[in-house]
């Protein structure tokens, strides 16, 4: 086999990790949360003026943060 037919195995299905990558996660976990306690929060008028309910604002809170 020549070098110019050989491959290799790389793995492509994994973010390669890295400081930097992490705390991009983590700053952005914190902002998504962040945002879902300043949402709960806020009162009847402010939610109508958005045009969402106390459910719409309860199933957000459900979801996870991931």
């Amino acid at each position: 086999m020549s070098a110019l037919t050989t491959t290799r195995n790389v793995r492509t299905d994994r973010p390669r990790l890295s400081v930097r990558g992490l705390l991009k996660a983590i700053l952005d976990l914190d902002a998504r949360y962040r945002s879902r306690q300043d949402l709960a929060e806020l009162d009847a008028r402010m939610l109508r003026d958005m045009g969402l309910t106390r459910a719409d604002v309860a199933a957000e809170l459900r979801r996870p943060l991931l």
